[in-house]
């Protein structure tokens, strides 16, 4: 079971000194993102956050996969295609899909926790096929004015985002498959988007086109 998440809310430093996404329910969305690696435990949400790059080198990850390089060394999207890539086709004939998850408005990041919570608990816990996820968080309003105008500005300035995370994918994928002809895992990607998240789903596609 592998858990992430991809956010490009702002970065804040807990009272620990530790980075965490910001959730003071001011927040504007940021045209970059950032990955966190998720764990679950006694149901309550912990994460790291994984710095990325702008071009990540995803030769280094047929290098993890070989044996020659630790997977301690990739950044954010190289670390998470590696993961999700490699549990999924570990599972052979039992199904391992993985869901991406885009919430809608007026969603704090510790809403986006207890939903992450939730999500695990139906999908990964039950009986779906569904085994990882992938939970994009965005910056959405808590006020109860004109949330859903300033919310739906946040949508745009995401959708742009995704498809940042989309391109990278790709690259993974030409690179992987393409390039290297490692076995594909066979497993499926699952699309889900509620409420305005598919106003960010919109957005991206309209970028790809």
């Amino acid at each position: 079971m592998s858990i992430y998440i991809i956010s490009n809310r702002p970065i804040v430093k807990d009272d620990k000194g530790k980075e965490v996404f910001s959730n003071d329910g001011k927040e504007a969305a940021l045209p970059n993102f950032r990955i966190a690696e998720c764990q679950i435990s006694n149901k309550t949400l912990s994460y790291e956050l994984k710095k990325d790059l702008a071009d990540p080198d995803y030769e280094k990850v047929i290098q993890v996969v070989k044996g020659e390089l630790s997977k301690g060394l990739l950044s954010g999207t190289e670390y998470m295609f590696y993961d999700l890539y490699t549990t999924m086709k570990s599972g052979g004939n039992v199904k391992s899909d993985v869901m991406f998850f885009i919430h809608g408005y007026q969603t704090t990041h510790e809403d986006e926790k207890q939903h992450i919570i939730k999500l695990n608990d139906l999908y990964v816990g039950g009986k779906s096929s569904v085994k990882h996820l992938i939970y994009l968080s965005w910056p959405t309003s808590n006020s109860k004015i004109l949330t859903y105008w300033g919310d739906k500005e946040d949508a745009i300035v995401t959708g742009q985002a995704l498809t940042r995370i989309y391109l990278k994918m790709n690259k993974f994928f030409y690179t992987m498959f393409k390039t290297y002809e490692q076995e594909n895992c066979k497993q499926k990607i699952h699309i889900m988007a509620h409420s305005m998240g598919n106003q960010v789903l919109k957005q991206m596609m309209g970028c790809l086109n």
